[in-house]
């Protein structure tokens, strides 16, 4: 699956705008799942789908997870302990030092000519574990987010929209969990699980 964005500039923090709708599909095919036939079976099934992976460029990682990737400490492995070097010609800069992850016997850590010159002694930092990454973005403000989202006070505004569900025939578990989705508008791209944004479902 891919994603194309036409126009003579990258749309930088505002991709948001665009994924918006892919997001709201996804959520679709993970609920809901749609209908598909088995040409080997010769049946049909209900298929869903799910985002596992991503793969974006270096610029692009910035935008998505929030994490600067320009200046001299923008290496997302090494971060404080980034080693870089500003390229007089291109005016760029690079990331020096990787060897440092590098085993302590490995022959690279010797062959300084073949990067910066210099042979490699250290080693890296640990990497931080989940708590150290949410300790770091607990307080973060969204600055960046033009999604909308709704608040406490737009469910009095948003027009809901009504179901009339047939329930004859159909299996108990799967009817009520299909109908609570609706309730609580866990369909919608705007599902705010603080926010009463669901439709009006009636069973017959």
């Amino acid at each position: 699956m891919s994603l194309l964005i036409q126009g003579p500039k990258q749309p930088g923090n505002d991709i948001d705008v665009y994924l918006a709708p892919l997001i709201e599909d996804m959520k679709k095919l993970w609920i809901f799942g749609v209908e598909v036939y088995d040409a080997y079976k010769k049946e049909h099934f209900q298929l869903r789908a799910m985002i596992y992976c991503t793969i974006s460029d270096f610029p692009a990682y910035a935008n998505l997870s929030g994490y600067s990737t320009k200046g001299k400490k923008a290496c997302p492995v090494c971060e404080e302990d980034t080693r870089s070097m500003r390229l007089k010609n291109c005016n760029k800069f690079v990331y020096m030092g990787h060897q440092r992850s590098l085993p302590k016997t490995h022959l690279y850590r010797t062959r300084g000519n073949l990067f910066d010159g210099k042979d490699e002694s250290e080693y890296m930092t640990p990497p931080m574990d989940g708590n150290m990454t949410f300790d770091r973005v607990r307080n973060l403000e969204d600055v960046w987010n033009k999604t909308w989202y709704p608040k406490a006070e737009d469910h009095v505004n948003t027009e809901k929209t009504w179901y009339v569900v047939d329930a004859s025939d159909k299996i108990l578990g799967r009817l009520a969990s299909a109908i609570a989705v609706h309730i609580r508008g866990k369909n919608l791209a705007t599902y705010t699980p603080s926010v009463d944004m669901g439709a009006f479902v009636i069973v017959v």
